[in-house]
């Protein structure tokens, strides 16, 4: 085969394909057709083993022509497949990169002989086993080219096509890796793909296995050699006995990594197999992943009777064991390997990923066994005299920080700026995700000025929350929620902050409102019993079961502790003591007073209820009031307050009776009451001569307003106000007229007094005292009569009794008599209906019934009407009724 290309040799079966002896040449200065320069070699495989050497033969040279020979090194390239577009020469062998020069019959044409042709050789060295190389000739000349390609090939490699997945070449499929179960097993270098340096340990081994070669097949699982949990352990299989590379293995101890992202655990798998003749082949027949509750399983144990051997497929068979993975879950698979895909031991051939979902992350299940098995599937899958170590990678195990500050929120806005840090607090991860602080979370304690941070946390806190331990009296106002760790980033995280705010207290001062005006500087302590003040936790207004309260101490102070943000804008009541009114601020609002502060001021003021109270008494001369007045001894008298302002007792009215002494009193008066009328109801027969309405005032708080007194006169059982009485109290005439008209007395002409026109209707011309005693019937009766009857009349008319009223009451009843034409006379008489005689209603009566000019009635004297001694006979009937004596004319 012949071609320019060594890539079109290298494509399908390695280094067996190399087998062209021959190539072309063009010339490089001229256009024109020239002899090819050819070059060949003697084998016809083109295969060499170490030791041997290359016949060369190049023809169509010039004769005593020299060429140039050099050999190159065909290496894989990044693809790490042999045969691919990426291959590259490279002159790290024996032997290559040393041009040497021959020429046509000249010293080293192995045929002496000047013919255009030459021979030479090159040898095989020992590091040339299982290469390929491409040997180019150079026309010295013209710069023809000519190249052949050879190797020293190894066999053909085993068949893979029954493997699960194969990964004997790198490339883009094997890199990617392929699933088998819920594993990912992928081609990987762990010095080239995540950049470790070369040597030996690079990676942390946990298990190596290497079997006796009869069978050459190899098992084992890793084991607690170095006694670290427990007894030193020995191996069950063909497991190492290297305490460094056969140990227990934490979960924590392997690495998170993110592929399309999912979360994998990884291991990696290092195969160290003799490279040649097929043995770099081996099959990853069993691999079986396990949890268990211990670090020191195994074999070893003293006594014996404590081992716990595994048996492939089932385990240790000891409680809290936890399958992860079953490489055979679903049939009996296998895994096709090539340890020459890395270079040496402590790289890895490949890695496999076990979803981190599949692992439990509680406390009980920290230790991680991998059993696995090789060389089951015999022929160049069968183990040689190398060993095959499990590990991880600890740059793999990325570590990074949290931190945060705690914060004391001064008013509770969630807002931490211009806040202070609290220190003493407890931050936790709540690696139980139980939401609370359990034996196995991590905790720290925040510093003096609120800060804290946990360090080394690995991927395995990916996804963990971080919390705060509340103190008792705080409520959080940020990160209530806790905050979620990104454990796969690897970066640190901060600004994870918490803040708190204080409870505080609400508190104020009971007052008595003595004078009733609300709040003001008189106000003091309260000093009664101890009053009950309750935040209105249910908002009903009232005290209720749920609300949260206190009572007033001896001083009127109280106060109530343990409030949160969530109380603000509550309100606060007080529950109002019986008789009594508040008189201040009615409701009180929880305010905001910051952070472990206390809101006082809540002050509540109450006016006691008050009482009025005064003495009836008894006026024995009919002067009002005065020092002669003596304590009421008659029935009880009734006061009462005027609360419907009507001016007489009413069925809603607040009242009492006067006591034996004649005191009396009302209570459980509020401000309210303040400015009300005090009525008392007047006993029949009696006449008020004092005080006729008093009022409320304010006492002040639980006072009493005294003094509101009555007095009244009982006037004699009396007589009637008859002529004879006129005529024999003349000083009382004289007084009473003058009273009535100034300037009249006792010598004031009757025609006068009575208005006549007519001066001749009266015999002479008497005065009123003469009237009172004019002798016989007829006109001298009813001139006797009416005088009296006026003058009675007169008294009623002038208001200057006791209490302002008229001293005497000059009205007419049907007891008044009892022949019913005297009682129809007095109604015709009285004028105005009612049933009271008036001066001017006697004046008329008498010129009427004596016909005087221009009379003002026309009801008598006429031929039909009562006439002179009707009229006379009725005012006898008014004159003879019992009246006071004349001492009530003398108030």
């Amino acid at each position: 085969m012949t071609s320019s290309d060594i890539s079109d040799n290298l494509t399908n079966d390695l280094l067996a394909t190399l087998d062209s002896t021959e190539t072309g040449s063009t010339d490089p200065a001229s256009s024109d057709p020239v002899p090819p320069l050819a070059v060949t070699i003697d084998q016809a495989d083109a295969d060499y083993a170490p030791g041997e050497t290359v016949g060369i033969t190049a023809t169509d040279v010039g004769d005593g022509g020299s060429l140039t020979f050099s050999v190159a090194h065909v290496s894989a390239g990044a693809d790490g497949v042999l045969g691919t577009a990426d291959d590259v020469l490279t002159y790290d062998l024996t032997g290559t990169g040393t041009p040497w020069v021959v020429t046509d019959g000249g010293a080293g044409d192995l045929d002496g002989t000047v013919n255009g042709k030459i021979q030479t050789s090159w040898y095989v060295n020992s590091d040339a086993a299982n290469q390929a190389f491409v040997l180019t000739a150079t026309d010295q000349a013209d710069g023809r080219v000519a190249t052949v390609n050879f190797t020293d090939a190894p066999p053909p490699p085993p068949d893979a096509s029954g493997a699960a997945a194969d990964l004997t070449v790198r490339n883009a499929t094997t890199l990617a890796g392929f699933n088998v179960g819920d594993a990912k097993f992928q081609v990987y270098q762990v010095k080239t793909d995540f950049g470790q340096s070369s040597g030996t340990g690079t990676f942390d081994a946990f298990v190596q296995v290497q079997g006796p070669n009869n069978p050459p097949t190899e098992q084992g699982y890793n084991y607690d050699r170095g006694g670290t949990y427990g007894d030193v352990l020995s191996p069950q299989y063909n497991e190492n006995t290297s305490a460094q590379h056969n140990k227990a293995l934490l979960l924590s101890d392997i690495p998170i990594v993110i592929v399309d992202g999912v979360a994998y655990r990884e291991f990696l798998l290092d195969s160290n197999e003799q490279n040649g003749s097929n043995g770099e082949f081996i099959s990853l027949d069993s691999l079986q992943i396990y949890q268990e509750t211990s670090g020191n399983l195994g074999m070893g144990h003293v006594p014996v009777s404590e081992n716990t051997p595994y048996t492939p497929g089932s385990g240790f068979g000891v409680t809290g064991e936890h399958l992860v993975y079953n490489l055979d879950a679903s049939g009996d698979v296998w895994v096709a390997l090539n340890s020459s895909l890395s270079s040496g031991s402590g790289d890895s051939d490949i890695r496999v990923l076990i979803k981190d979902s599949e692992f439990l992350q509680d406390a009980d299940h920290q230790y991680v066994y991998v059993y696995s098995a090789f060389g089951g599937q015999a022929g160049d899958w069968q183990t040689g005299s190398g060993f095959e170590e499990w590990g991880t990678n600890p740059n793999n195990l990325v570590t990074f920080g949290i931190s945060g500050t705690k914060y004391l929120d001064a008013n509770g806005d969630s807002q931490t700026t211009g806040d202070a840090g609290l220190g003493g607090v407890t931050i936790f991860i709540d690696k139980d995700n139980s939401g609370d602080l359990s034996a196995d979370d991590l905790t720290t304690t925040t510093a003096a000025n609120g800060t804290w941070s946990f360090t080394g946390l690995d991927a395995t806190f990916d996804g963990l929350k971080v919390y705060e331990q509340l103190p008792g009296g705080y409520v959080q106002t940020l990160g209530q929620a806790g905050y979620t760790i990104d454990g796969l980033s690897g970066e640190d995280q901060s600004g994870m902050d918490f803040a708190n705010f204080h409870d505080f207290s609400i508190s104020g001062t009971k007052y008595e409102d003595l004078t009733g005006d609300g709040t003001s500087a008189d106000d003091t302590a309260w000093s009664h019993d101890p009053v009950t003040i309750f935040i209105d936790d249910d908002n009903s207004g009232d005290l209720s079961a749920g609300d949260r309260s206190t009572t007033t101490d001896a001083s009127g102070n109280w106060s109530i502790g343990g409030l949160t943000l969530a109380d603000v804008g509550k309100n606060i009541y007080e529950v109002v003591p019986d008789g009594s009114q508040q008189t201040g601020t009615l409701v009180q609002t929880v305010g905001n007073p910051g952070s472990g502060g206390t809101d006082s001021g809540n002050d509540f003021t109450n006016f006691l209820d008050f009482s009025i109270s005064g003495t009836k008494y008894e006026d024995l001369t009919g002067d009002g009031t005065s020092a002669d007045d003596t304590a009421w001894s008659h029935d009880p008298v009734t006061i009462f307050i005027d609360d419907d302002n009507s001016g007489d007792l009413s069925a809603g009215d607040r009242s009492t009776t006067t006591g034996a002494g004649g005191a009396w009193s009302i209570g459980g008066l509020t401000l309210a009451d303040v400015g009300k009328n005090i009525y008392e109801v007047v006993p029949d027969g009696s006449q008020q001569t004092g005080i006729l309405v008093q009022t409320v005032d304010n006492p002040g708080s639980g006072g009493t307003d005294t003094g509101n007194d009555f007095t009244n006169f009982l006037p004699p059982a009396g007589q009637g106000l008859t002529p004879g009485f006129w005529k024999n109290h003349l000083d009382i005439l004289t007084q009473e007229l003058g009273e009535f008209h100034s300037g009249w007395n006792s010598n004031t002409s009757f025609e006068t007094i009575f208005e006549f026109q007519n001066l001749s209707k009266i015999p002479g011309t008497p005065s009123i005292a003469d009237a009172l005693g004019a002798k016989g019937g007829g006109v001298n009766h009813l001139e006797r009569s009416s005088a009296a009857a006026y003058l009675s009349a007169a008294v009623t008319a002038v208001p200057d009794g006791p209490g302002g009223k008229p001293e005497l009451n000059f009205s007419f009843s049907a007891a008044t008599s009892s022949n019913p034409a005297i009682i129809a006379i007095l109604n015709q008489i009285d004028t105005n209906d009612d049933h009271t005689l008036q001066p001017g209603e006697v004046i008329a009566a008498v010129r009427d019934v004596l016909n005087d000019t221009n009379a003002p009635t026309s009801n008598f004297g006429l031929t039909g009407q009562p006439g002179i001694n009707d009229i006379a006979n009725a005012f006898d009937a008014m004159n003879n009724q019992t009246h006071p004596d004349a001492s009530v004319f003398l108030i």
